[in-house]
């Protein structure tokens, strides 16, 4: 079994698949789709709105080429992504192809009609007098989706927390990664460098000043364990307190050695309880702790085979195990992009195992950029209410998410997490996303620009209105 079909195979609620097909498709263009059986081209057209509610009638809008819409032979079929079709008032049907009713407008198609039950739904659209609806060819498709109320309500958020700067062993300043992760479409992002949080504080603070879409926010990795731990939203910098309380927290690790089992080793023991004490920082200081890649191996050299993994696991098998039942992490990264070998596969595996002893963690994909082309390969996929901590945490801890490992070398990206997030996630990749982070990306050249300009308020209202068109993007689509 290759890596791709095991990940599929994963059960116990961890839902991973891989999404084929150009991921870069700009909203407005027509493309190729899938070849009907006679060979002849099909296209790929776009919807004015392409997030609808479920059971409620609706109007779906599209713009199709005139010569295609002025046939007196035209027919529309709508498709659902589980399987079967479906009628205007959403009943489905297996065998008799009943046609979507429409009325045209100069050169806008409308139908009116009510999606059944959340999941993608196809427009299939045939001209008869060049395609064969019964061989199920078409000479045009859009693609929408229906969502439950409680996701309809919801907006979909980029982010990344595990990102390094010149703060640590980072090859960019924190300002030229902040810039980088606008770039790359993020609508959130914490600086996570190395015992140092300082820097991501500086950035927050530093990107403040605009009126950006992304929020910046606090972070950091700490080291006082062997196993390296996210602080994510705290009000103060770990490392900076436990070497200011030495004392306290050299008490604190030595008790939980002495609780722990006996199957640890003296080095193990000393992670684990050194990893217990940490954890607790974190939270005293209100933040958010998360085992950073469990399954890291070290060796910057490959050594052959067809994965190129690394020389060995940077923590022993017992001790990530003892990790992930001893600490309180509030998630475990499941995705990380620049450590990917074989960390994601046994991050599935672990997940489930943990599952049947009872211990479910949330799950976020990351980056863990060291340099700019790492940056938007591996992200969470938020569904919150706003970009703040508090709202994206809060999804997070909700299972309200997607781990994503996207990365930029023309493989399929791997999506993780719950199986509709996991199905929505496909849809946002491919119909939103590329829109998005198009905008992303030029309001980052503006920001670029305006933090080299001695004259920078000249560019503001400009920056705004970039700023804008991204916060105001997903409400647009939804109908």
């Amino acid at each position: 079994m290759d890596r791709k079909e095991f990940l599929k195979s994963a059960a116990l609620g961890v839902c991973a698949a891989s999404a084929m097909g150009n991921l870069k498709l700009e909203a407005a263009e027509i493309r190729p789709a899938a070849g009907p059986a006679n060979g002849a081209a099909s296209k790929k057209i776009r919807c004015e709105k392409i997030i609808f509610p479920v059971g409620r009638e609706v109007e779906v809008r599209m713009g199709v080429p005139d010569g295609f819409l002025n046939s007196k032979k035209l027919s529309i079929l709508c498709a659902g992504d589980d399987g079967g079709f479906f009628d205007a008032g959403g009943e489905p049907y297996l065998k008799e192809k009943k046609t979507i009713p429409f009325r045209v407008s100069g050169s806008v198609l409308s139908m009116r009609l009510k999606f059944p039950r959340e999941q993608r739904y196809t427009f299939l659209l045939y001209n008869r007098e060049i395609s064969d609806i019964r061989r199920s060819n078409y000479s045009f498709a859009a693609r929408v989706y229906a969502l439950d109320a409680d996701l309809y309500a919801l907006t979909p958020f980029k982010c990344d927390f595990h990102m390094h700067s010149t703060g640590s062993d980072g090859r960019e300043t924190p300002e030229e990664a902040g810039i980088k992760c606008l770039e790359v479409g993020l609508d959130y992002q914490s600086l996570s460098d190395h015992s140092n949080y300082s820097s991501s504080c500086g950035l927050a603070e530093k990107f403040r000043k605009f009126p950006l879409s992304m929020n910046a926010y606090f972070g950091e990795e700490i080291h006082k364990s062997e196993a390296h731990i996210l602080s994510l939203g705290a009000r103060g910098g770990v490392t900076d307190f436990i070497n200011s309380n030495k004392s306290d927290f050299d008490a604190s690790a030595k008790k939980y050695a002495e609780s722990l089992g006996g199957t640890l080793n003296a080095t193990e023991r000393q992670i684990v309880s050194h990893a217990m004490a940490e954890v607790d920082v974190v939270r005293k200081l209100g933040g958010r702790p998360v085992f950073a890649h469990p399954y890291w191996r070290l060796g910057a050299e490959r050594i052959g085979g067809n994965f190129g993994m690394g020389i060995n696991s940077y923590l022993s098998e017992r001790t990530v195990d003892a990790l992930f039942l001893k600490c309180q992490f509030d998630a475990v990264e499941a995705v990380n992009a620049t450590t990917r070998d074989e960390q994601t596969d046994l991050m599935i595996s672990a997940l489930s195992d943990l599952r049947a002893q009872g211990k479910d963690y949330p799950i976020i994909g990351v980056s863990d950029a060291h340099h700019p082309d790492q940056h938007g390969k591996g992200f969470t996929v938020a569904f919150a209410r706003s970009n703040s901590f508090e709202d994206i945490w809060e999804s997070i801890m909700n299972r309200r998410n997607t781990a994503v490992d996207s990365p930029a070398d023309g493989l399929a990206p791997v999506i993780l997490g719950r199986r509709r997030f996991v199905r929505f996630t496909f849809f946002l990749l491919e119909e939103y996303f590329p829109t998005h982070d198009g905008l992303c990306s030029k309001q980052a050249g503006i920001l670029s620009a305006m933090l080299q300009d001695e004259n920078p308020d000249a560019l503001m209202p400009k920056l705004k209105d970039s700023a804008d068109a991204v916060k105001n993007l997903y409400s647009s689509l939804r109908f």
